[in-house]
């Protein structure tokens, strides 16, 4: 009885004691581990509101992200990118997603270089301006308001991005939208600093001009309503014409240049208006021959005329509320809805540039922003009472007189190398670094003559398919695709 008591007892201690051992163990492998060990982040991290994820996960489509994250291929507030190099690359990728040309490369290369001079200033005049914010009690309170806006407007085009329409009409118009009310959020950086620190402007031009490559790219993709066109023009090879067709790139770029100036005066207006020039003699002849098709092809499947109806409701609405906002805020929606309303008249009616005054309009807006934010935001019209004007005062001094006497300032050499870039900007493009390209393209395209160039045979293949629509005249009822979709516009 006794013996088989203690061996009981005996064997329950040996049970105890290899469990307090085994508890020990795995208390010290586990001390060890935690004081020497790292935790690999797992691979699939999309990311979130509060963690817009890294270089691996930049985003897509389907999450293009706010005003501080803009996100996609392009995203807008990458740190390494700056104000004109996305600008200009978005610009270009509006018009490539549907004629391309690759210009979004070409852009935003010239951009990356003027950014060198016009990156740094940019960022101390915001932090200029954040300052100020801070200093009138405005900045966080304005930044507050601007995203609720913005915010608004972008879950309207989430909605829409949301409604299933056919050929990529969904995306498209409710990227367009979203990218407008991001736009619209991404303001308030300028007088209150951003949560991850990126640069407002560069985000403010990066959402509004992304917004047009967002409607470009959905209806110019896989898909899309677009699609047709765009595979003929890929199969069939890249072109130009004799320039005559009203400009794409001239006025975007030249409005993209005119925000920088209205904060930092180095005179880019007038050399991002030529190089824009320069292009057109290749863009702006085939954009108005493709969007001259897909007006076409838009009445002819029936979806043309309720889309331009809905954009341009929407950018109606958009004008409407931008009337007598103050900072040059009703400016700039002004602009982006003017943007939204002309979008229409890629698909539908007989407008005779809907991708150039598309672009013209939502850079022209940001372009109004910035005018009023420094000559005549609060309580002045005379460029002496805007809210940036001390700061653009101080970089007026450096920069040089902004009438075209740039001999004077500081910064008066690098205003003449910016000029030396193309030039003389609109000189015809015999001197300047531009002048190999723009002499290729000339002898690609023909030139002044539509009859010459190696790419006279593809200009008129499309012709023939467009039935001359490189004119952008009344010609455009004949051609193959004429015949197809149904003659007239």
């Amino acid at each position: 009885m006794h013996t088989t008591q203690r061996s009981g007892i005996s064997s329950g201690f040996k049970l105890t004691l290899l469990a307090a051992m085994l508890a020990s163990t795995l208390a010290l492998t586990g001390c060890g581990a935690g004081a020497g060990a790292e935790f690999t982040p797992p691979i699939d991290n999309p990311g979130g509101p509060d963690n817009p994820g890294g270089p691996d996960n930049p985003g897509g489509p389907d999450n293009p992200g706010g005003p501080d994250n803009p996100g996609g291929p392009d995203n807008p507030g990458d740190s390494a990118k700056g104000p004109l190099e996305t600008t200009l690359s978005n610009t270009g990728q509006a018009v490539d997603n549907l004629v391309d040309l690759n210009t979004d490369k070409a852009l935003g290369d010239l951009g990356k270089q003027l950014d060198t001079v016009v990156a740094p200033i940019a960022g101390t005049v915001t932090d200029a301006t954040q300052q100020v914010g801070a200093a009138t009690g405005i900045g966080e309170t304005a930044d507050g308001l601007l995203q609720q806006v913005g915010g608004t407007v972008s879950s309207l085009g989430d909605s829409l991005a949301g409604t299933g329409l056919p050929n990529g009409l969904s995306a498209g118009v409710g990227g367009a939208i979203s990218g407008v009310g991001d736009t619209v959020a991404s303001v308030g950086g300028l007088l209150n600093p951003t949560a991850d620190g990126s640069d407002p402007l560069t985000n403010i031009l990066g959402n509004a001009t992304g917004a047009v490559g967002a409607l470009t790219g959905s209806l110019g993709g896989d898909g899309g309503l677009l699609q047709p066109v765009t595979d003929i023009l890929a199969g069939a090879g890249v072109g130009g014409g004799d320039g005559s067709a009203t400009p794409v790139l001239q006025p975007a770029l030249a409005n993209t240049g005119e925000a920088v100036d209205n904060v930092v005066p180095l005179g880019l207006s007038d050399t991002l208006g030529g190089v824009g020039q320069t292009l057109d003699g290749v863009v702006a002849p085939l954009a108005t021959s493709v969007t001259g098709t897909t007006q076409n092809l838009g009445d002819s499947l029936g979806v043309g005329e309720p889309v331009n109806g809905l954009l341009t409701s929407i950018g109606g609405s958009l004008q409407g509320v931008g009337d007598g906002m103050p900072l040059g805020l009703g400016g700039l929606v002004n602009g982006l809805g003017a943007a939204v309303s002309s979008a229409g008249g890629i698909v539908h009616g007989d407008a005779a540039n809907p991708l150039g005054d598309t672009l013209d309009s939502a850079t022209g807006g940001v372009a109004s922003l910035t005018a009023g934010l420094s000559l005549g935001g609060i309580g002045g019209g005379d460029g002496a009472g805007g809210l940036l004007a001390p700061v653009t005062n101080l970089l007026g001094g450096l920069g040089g007189a902004s009438d075209g006497g740039a001999a004077g300032g500081l910064l008066a050499p690098v205003t003449g190398l910016l000029g030396g870039v193309t030039g003389g900007a609109t000189g015809g493009g015999a001197g300047g670094l531009l002048a190999p390209v723009t002499n290729l393209l000339g002898g690609v395209t023909g030139g002044d003559s539509a009859g010459g160039g190696l790419l006279a045979p593809v200009t008129g293949l499309l012709s023939g398919l467009t039935g001359g629509g490189t004119q952008g005249s009344e010609g455009g009822t004949g051609g193959l695709l004429g015949g197809l979709l149904g003659g007239n516009r």
